[in-house]
C-alpha cells in the first residue's frame, strides 16, 4: 500500500507521520504534503488523498494537535497486515440487499422492454414532412401515464 510506504520515508516524516503509538497516523503539514502527492498519486490534492483514505475505511481520530487517521489492520511494524484490507463498496442506490426492496423502488414504472423492441423496428420518421410533430414519440402518453398511488 502506498501510504504505508510514504509512513516509512524518514525524508518525507516531516509532513506525514505515524503517532508514537504506531496505531494512528496524520498528516502534519498539509501544505508541504500536498507538494509530495504528485510523486506517489495522479493528483496533487488533500482532499482528493482523504477521499481515498476514507475509501479504505481509516477513521478520524480527533487530537488537540490535529486529527490522525486509524484502521485496525494498518499498524506500524506490520506491512503484511494492510494487504487484508478491502476497500468499502459504493453505497447501492437502492437499500437493501433483497429483490423485494429494488422491486418496491421501481414500482410505478412500466417495462420498456417489449415497447423499445417495437420502437427500434420502426423508422424515426414518417412520410417525406419532417417536422418535429412527425417524429415518433417514444412515450405513448396513454401506456405510460403515472400510476395513480393508492389513497
Amino acid at each position: 500500500m502506498k501510504l504505508y510506504h510514504i509512513l516509512q520515508d524518514r525524508e518525507l516524516s516531516h509532513c506525514i507521520a505515524w503517532m508514537p503509538h504506531g496505531r494512528s497516523w496524520k498528516i502534519l503539514d498539509h501544505d508541504e504534503f500536498e507538494k509530495v502527492l504528485p510523486r506517489f498519486f495522479r493528483h496533487a490534492k488533500t482532499s482528493s488523498f482523504m477521499r481515498q483514505v476514507n475509501g479504505w475505511g481509516f477513521q478520524r481520530v480527533p487530537d488537540r494537535l490535529g486529527d490522525g487517521y486509524y484502521h485496525e489492520m494498518f499498524l506500524r511494524g506490520f506491512p503484511d497486515l494492510s494487504k487484508e484490507m478491502k476497500r468499502k463498496r459504493d453505497k447501492p442506490l437502492v437499500r437493501g440487499n433483497n429483490k423485494k426492496s429494488s422491486e418496491m423502488f421501481l414500482r410505478g414504472f412500466p417495462d420498456l422492454s417489449k415497447e423499445m423492441k417495437r420502437k427500434r423496428d420502426k423508422p424515426l420518421v414518417r412520410g417525406n414532412n419532417k417536422k418535429s410533430s412527425d417524429y415518433l414519440n417514444f412515450y405513448d402518453k396513454e401506456k405510460f401515464a403515472p400510476v395513480p398511488s393508492a389513497a
